[in-house]
C-alpha cells in the first residue's frame, strides 16, 4: 500500500470515532466471462463474486470527509474460495472555500459517463483499458481541486506516488467543467517528474489526454463520447489511442452504449486485425437489481484477435 494510503486508512480508522455523521453502505456483484478465442466451448472462462463495504463519516463544521472502501472478490473460475478485504478507496477529503484537498487512495474520474474502453491518463497496457461499468482509475497520492463556479469548470493538481520510496513520481494537470448545457469536456497531462536513478529517458512517460462528451437530447440521455490520448511521448505513433461512442436510453433499457476504440498495431506482432476493438453496453434495472451485458471484440478482457472475434461479459449487482 502507498505510504499515503496508509497515512489516510490509520486517520480514518480513528477518525470514524469522533465524526458527526457516519454513512455505511454494501454492494454485491456477480460477473461472468466468455472469451472470443474459445468459443467453441461452453464452459466460463472467467467469472467473480464482489462485495464491497464502505464507511463514510464526516465534520459538519470543517466539511472533513473519510472514507474507506473496502473489496472482497473471489475468483469462482481458479477455485478461489476466499479472499481477504482489499482496500479500494482510503482518503481524507476537504473542503476550503472554493479549493479541496484530497490525500490517500482514491476512483480518479475525469469522463463524461461510463466507459468500456478510454481512461488513458494513468497507463494502459498493451491490450487496452477494456472494464465493465468502469469510468475510474484506482490511484494513490494527494490532490488539489479548484473550482471555478462562473465557468462551471474545475482545474485538478495532483502528486502520484508509483512506488513507497517516492523515486517514480507523477504530477498530473486537468482542466475541465461543463461551460455549455450538455456539454462536458476535459484536457490533462500526466507527467513522470521523479524517476530512480539511472533510468533512460526513452523510458521516463509522459501523457496526454482530451475527452468530451455531448448530450443532444435530455429526455433519453443520448450523447455522444470521445477521447484521444498519448501514453508515451517518445514513440507519439506507436502510443495514440482513440475512442468514440454512442449512448441513449431506448425504450425500457436503461442504457445502449456503443463504443468503437482505435490503437495502431496494438499487439505489435503484425499478425492480427486488432487495430480497431468494439463493444456494445446493455443495462437493465429492475427489482432493485443492475443487469450489465458487454457484447463486442476486445483484446484485453476477450482475447480478440480482430473485430470478428466476438466474447461477452455479464453482470448482476446491487447497492444497499
Amino acid at each position: 500500500m502507498r505510504i499515503l494510503t496508509g497515512i489516510a486508512l490509520v486517520v480514518c480508522l480513528f477518525g470514524t470515532t469522533v465524526f458527526a455523521e457516519v454513512s455505511m453502505s454494501a454492494a454485491g456483484a456477480v460477473e461472468f466471462t466468455k472469451k472470443a478465442s474459445d468459443a467453441s466451448a461452453g464452459n466460463v472462462d472467467n467469472s467473480f463474486v464482489r462485495g464491497e463495504l464502505k464507511a463514510k463519516g464526516t465534520l459538519e463544521d470543517s466539511g472533513l470527509e473519510a472514507l474507506i472502501h473496502l473489496r472482497s472478490q473471489p475468483n469462482l473460475t481458479d477455485g478461489t474460495k476466499s479472499t481477504p478485504l482489499q482496500p479500494r478507496q482510503v482518503y481524507l477529503k476537504l473542503p476550503v472555500s472554493a479549493l479541496e484537498i484530497l490525500m490517500g487512495r482514491w476512483y480518479d474520474v475525469y469522463g463524461p459517463g461510463y466507459y468500456y474502453f478510454g481512461r488513458y491518463l494513468h497507463g494502459v497496457s498493451p491490450m487496452g483499458s477494456g472494464s465493465m461499468n468502469t469510468n475510474y482509475n484506482v490511484i494513490d497520492g494527494f490532490k488539489l481541486s479548484y473550482n471555478i463556479e462562473s465557468i462551471k469548470s474545475k482545474f485538478q493538481l495532483a502528486l502520484l506516488p508509483q512506488d513507497m520510496n517516492f523515486e517514480d513520481l507523477y504530477l498530473m494537470a486537468m482542466f475541465g467543467g461543463s461551460p455549455v448545457e450538455g456539454l462536458k469536456f476535459n484536457v490533462g497531462g500526466n507527467f513522470e517528474i521523479l524517476t530512480p536513478e539511472d533510468t533512460p529517458d526513452e523510458q521516463i512517460q509522459h501523457r496526454a489526454v482530451v475527452n468530451a462528451g455531448y448530450t443532444f437530447l435530455k429526455e433519453t440521455k443520448s450523447g455522444f463520447f470521445l477521447e484521444a490520448a498519448i501514453v508515451d511521448f517518445n514513440e507519439v505513433a506507436d502510443n495514440t489511442w482513440l475512442l468514440f461512442g454512442l449512448t441513449t436510453a431506448a425504450g425500457w433499457i436503461d442504457r445502449v452504449q456503443a463504443e468503437i476504440e482505435f490503437k495502431s498495431d496494438r499487439m505489435m506482432d503484425g499478425e492480427n486485425e486488432a487495430d480497431l476493438a468494439w463493444m456494445i453496453l446493455i443495462r437493465k434495472k429492475a427489482a432493485g437489481l443492475c443487469f450489465d451485458l458487454n457484447v463486442g471484440a476486445d483484446p484485453k478482457v476477450l482475447g480478440s484477435t480482430n473485430a470478428g472475434e466476438i466474447g461477452g461479459i455479464f453482470r448482476v449487482s446491487a447497492s444497499f
